[in-house]
This record gives structure tokens, C-alpha cells and sequence, in this order.
């Protein structure tokens, strides 16, 4: 056997874990990997051509940032990841130096969409002050004057950041064939974000730090400019998670889409996953990497309230060393 062959024996396995994929059941919604690694929602526009229409988390430069009580920001390990996929639900199984992460997307009944749930396990020993920042890109080309529409009669072509009860119960971003998201934070049993950003997707990919927290007069830490190309953030204060415990947020994200035709899903790309397991996320990694009892113990943890965070805190927090960020 040539080499050639090999490499194609090789492959195949991994082609056909990706090449068909319907995530809600009908073939109306796909889960699709990019050239560059990404893991995409996609739907089919009015000539059946797929589009993604969500970035669920780029394995190369991911789009979720865990900050902890060591003071630093953790982003999902591509060598650390697993991934579990059925009809109706995508699981991601991955964890920090401190903390287990599930990030887990669950068809909505109809398969209108889905329910996205973060859940971080503290395995520690000790307590845990625990925050998260969400990042999407919506890229859908959007029309100028309406990059996101607020509550189903707002359109929002300025960057804008909404806090505590102000947040919006519906955030659409729809292309001029009304193809797009929409995202959902105060249905039944959510968990609203503390802040939403709606910005440029270029500054907020792109910041070294917390990007766009608000300064005094509503403007932005980078200047407040036009959404000419559409990205949401969701910043969630840091909470007090104990040892042992956990913290979760939920919200749902809905699709919209014009067609019901099927077409197949082509394979893009391979990235390699590891097994997944059903045992504690602590055996995808190695012994001697897990977190030890070296940790200092925090004081004055607050498990049932939010702990603010102030501008300040958000600002000066390092983020980790990021390669490559792209849209």
C-alpha cells in the first residue's frame, strides 16, 4: 500500500464524522466546520446555498473568555477538547487550569433553534470567583441601517451597550432575505447577561482586553463607531462558585430561515477531537497537569450574588497571548 492510500484510509473515518450533519433532525439547520476549524450553524437561503449563520467556537481563536479568581482569562484548548454530537444536541467538553467547562447546544422543540447552556464545575478545593464573556459574529451581511433589531421594532446601526434590566429580550440580526438569529436572554429560565455589547466584530475579535465596556456619557473604551460588520458580546459578572459547585448560564438562540429544502453538508476541513468519555471532565487531562492543592484559599466568596465588577477590573485584566484573531 502507497502512501497515498494510507493517508486516505487514514482521513476517511474522521470525512465521514463531518460530511452530513443535521444538528435539529429536518435537514433544514447544519453544523458545519470551516477551513479554518470553525464550528458553524448554517441554514439555506432561497437558492438552497448554505449559510452559516453562527459561529458556535472557533478551536483555533475561541470566542469564549473565562476569567477566574488567579486573575487571568482562559479560552478553550484545542488539544484539551472533546466533542459529542447527536441529532439534537452538540456537546464541548474542555477545561482550564482550574475549571471543567460543558457548553451544550439543544434543539428547541419545533427545531427553532436551540438552547445554549455554559456550565463550569469547580474541582479545585477551594473557592472560585468565576465570570464569562461570550463573543459572536453574525456576518450575514447585513443592510446598513439594520445590523441588529431591538424587540422586533429598533434598528440598531450604532454601536450600543445595554446593562441589568435594560437588556433586551430579543436581539435579531437578519440579511435582506430576513436569514439570520436571533438571540433570546429573558425567556423562561434564562440567564440574562450583566452586559450586552452590540459593536464592531473587528474591535471586539480583536481586543487585548475586555473590549467595549462603557465609560461615563455611554461611549465606548475604543471610540464609538458604525456596525459595519456585526458582533455581540455577553459579559457575565463574576460569581462565587464553591468547591465542588457549579454555575451555569442558559439563554436560547432561534434561527430564522426562509427555505425547507435539504442539501448535504460537504466536508470543509478535519480537525482531530479526542474520545469523548463519560467519566469527570478531569481525565482529559494529563495528572500532571490538574490544578493542586497549592491554590491559596479566597476569602469572602460570595456564592449566591453577583460580584460586581468594576470598569477598572475589566480593563486591566490580560487576556492570553492570542496568535491570530480573525473573523
Amino acid at each position: 500500500m502507497n502512501i497515498k492510500k494510507f493517508l486516505i484510509l487514514l482521513i476517511l473515518p474522521s470525512m465521514l464524522l463531518f460530511s452530513e450533519t443535521s444538528f435539529s433532525g429536518d435537514d433544514v439547520y447544519f453544523i458545519t466546520e470551516s477551513k479554518k476549524g470553525f464550528l458553524n450553524f448554517s441554514v439555506l437561503d432561497s437558492e438552497k446555498k448554505l449559510i452559516p449563520v453562527l459561529d458556535i467556537g472557533s478551536f483555533v481563536n475561541s470566542r469564549i473568555y473565562i476569567s477566574d479568581s488567579d486573575k487571568r482569562f482562559y479560552l478553550r484548548d484545542k488539544s484539551k477538547y472533546v466533542i459529542k454530537k447527536t441529532s439534537t444536541e452538540l456537546t464541548i467538553k474542555w477545561r482550564t487550569l482550574t475549571l471543567d467547562v460543558l457548553e451544550s447546544y439543544t434543539a428547541l422543540p419545533g427545531n427553532v433553534g436551540v438552547n445554549y447552556n455554559i456550565t463550569i464545575l469547580n474541582r479545585t478545593g477551594y473557592s472560585r470567583n468565576v465570570g464569562l464573556y461570550l463573543m459572536y459574529d453574525t456576518y450575514l451581511g447585513e443592510e446598513d441601517n439594520r445590523h441588529f433589531i431591538i424587540d422586533d421594532y429598533q434598528d440598531m446601526n450604532r454601536e450600543k451597550s445595554y446593562n441589568g434590566f435594560d437588556i433586551p429580550r430579543s436581539i435579531k440580526s437578519l440579511n435582506k432575505d430576513n436569514i439570520g438569529i436571533e438571540f433570546r436572554f429573558k425567556d423562561d429560565e434564562t440567564t440574562p447577561p450583566n452586559t450586552l455589547i452590540l459593536g464592531n466584530w473587528s474591535q471586539l475579535a480583536k481586543s487585548k482586553k475586555w473590549p467595549y465596556i462603557p465609560k461615563n456619557g455611554g461611549l465606548f473604551s475604543h471610540g464609538y463607531y458604525s456596525i459595519n460588520d456585526s458582533g455581540i458580546g455577553a459579559l457575565f459578572s463574576k460569581r462565587g462558585v464553591p468547591d465542588g459547585g457549579s454555575i451555569s448560564y442558559n439563554f436560547n438562540i432561534l434561527f430564522h430561515s426562509t427555505s425547507t429544502g435539504t442539501i448535504p453538508v460537504k466536508k470543509e476541513s478535519k480537525i482531530d477531537t479526542m474520545k469523548w468519555v463519560e467519566d469527570p471532565v478531569s481525565e482529559l487531562v494529563p495528572s500532571d497537569e490538574l490544578v493542586t492543592p497549592s491554590l491559596p484559599v479566597e476569602e469572602d466568596v460570595v456564592v449566591t450574588e453577583d460580584v460586581v465588577v468594576t470598569e477598572d477590573e475589566l480593563v486591566t485584566l490580560p487576556l492570553p497571548v492570542e496568535e491570530d484573531i480573525s473573523c
